[in-house]
């Protein structure tokens, strides 16, 4: 998410010759430190050097624009003392205005100031987790040294991700930032309350027993099935770790199988889950729609021999129909996927992977997620 459009605006004042006059004339290092409160709230201090490039200029204004309208407290100041800020919001946007109250004349000559405010949309909680986002700059011929640190409150639980990581002296530089910003996030797990409700209808004359999949424990979640009603006639686990729940449907009839699940989402790896090995071969089996023995699929695996290249042929060679959302497709298989690659919905992607990736020698298995 980047934040700044375009970082620096300058509306510069001549002292000599009416001349044109470009931004370009003047360069702009930053010393930008990003403080976040226990409430969240982030204090922005930029401090700026501009530099001129001219013998005959002196920079007399500066502008910046920041893409949120969560900006308060704007203080600035110069060598000279501070500098009544001119602040507008308009369409979720904050425009900064300063008119300095130094003039500074000559090549190479710098004037220093600063600008500090509070940003509301740096750091936001969501459940357990903070998350912090701190923008990054625009490419500009006028950005020189371009430095910012980040400061994290003592109550923030530690940091489970963070990227890109910061350089020398815990500070990034503009080449970290030119092409984006700073994603961090802290906390250990995210905490959900989940409720799917499961229709089983059985059309016979006869009752049926029918099953469901409930989301299983994963390398990044666990499960807690807090209720499930009607209770099933038997529930165990399948050889992929989901938990089946059996259920009998009376002859001509339905019924609503409704579950709430407490579900914990991690950053990182759980460690009991290091330990959950699964019998992989099964995943290099041909089964039905990933037709592996077949001759077509099987030159195509010993062109394509990598997860990466088996996903870069799938995504090219077929075309995702829109128009089959609302229609009630037939799934063809991963042959029938080649046959008609511009007909194909998530499912054809998902077949044709699998079917070249076991035959490739790799395993690999269908996941089904709810949303």
């Amino acid at each position: 998410m980047n934040l700044f459009k375009r970082f620096l605006l300058l509306i510069i004042s001549y002292v000599f010759a009416a001349i044109p006059i470009y931004a370009s004339d003047f360069q702009a290092d930053y010393d930008t430190q990003y403080a976040i409160s226990p409430s969240g709230t982030t204090i922005v201090t930029q401090n700026v050097t501009l530099t001129n490039k001219q013998s005959n200029l002196y920079p007399k204004q500066y502008t910046v624009s920041i893409d949120s309208d969560q900006i308060k407290n704007v203080i600035a100041y110069d060598s000279k003392g501070v500098i009544t800020p001119k602040v507008s919001q308009k369409d979720k946007k904050t425009e900064i205005s300063v008119t300095f109250n130094d003039q500074v004349v000559g090549i190479d000559k710098k004037l220093l100031f600063s600008l500090r405010y509070e940003n509301g949309d740096i750091a936001k909680k969501l459940g357990n987790i903070w998350e912090v986002r701190v923008p990054g700059v625009t490419s500009d011929s006028t950005l020189g040294e371009y430095s910012v640190s980040l400061q994290t409150p003592s109550t923030f639980p530690q940091n489970a991700y963070m990227t890109p990581l910061p350089g020398t002296g815990a500070r990034w530089n503009k080449n970290q930032l030119i092409n984006g910003g700073i994603n961090a996030a802290y906390g250990e797990y995210q905490s959900y309350i989940v409720d799917i409700i499961y229709p089983l209808v059985n059309d016979s004359l006869t009752s049926v027993v029918q099953s469901v999949a409930i989301p299983p424990d994963t390398t990044y979640q666990s499960v807690t099935i807090a209720t499930i009603d009607p209770k099933p006639i038997d529930i165990k686990k399948d050889e992929d770790g989901n938990w089946i729940a059996s259920f009998t449907i009376p002859a001509n009839g339905r019924i609503d199988i409704k579950t709430q699940l407490i579900i914990k989402t991690y950053i990182k790896p759980l460690p009991q889950s290091q330990k959950q090995l699964l019998n992989t071969s099964s995943y290099l089996k041909q089964q039905t729609y990933w037709e592996t023995n077949n001759e077509k699929i099987q030159e195509y695996a010993k062109k394509y021999t990598t997860p990466r290249a088996i996903y870069d042929f799938v995504i090219q060679t077929l075309t995702y129909n829109y128009g089959q959302i609302t229609s009630t497709p037939v799934r063809k298989g991963a042959l029938g996927a080649l046959a008609n690659p511009t007909n194909s919905l998530c499912t054809e992607f998902t077949d044709l992977f699998i079917a070249i990736s076991r035959a490739a020698g790799i395993p690999a298995r269908e996941v089904v997620g709810y949303a």
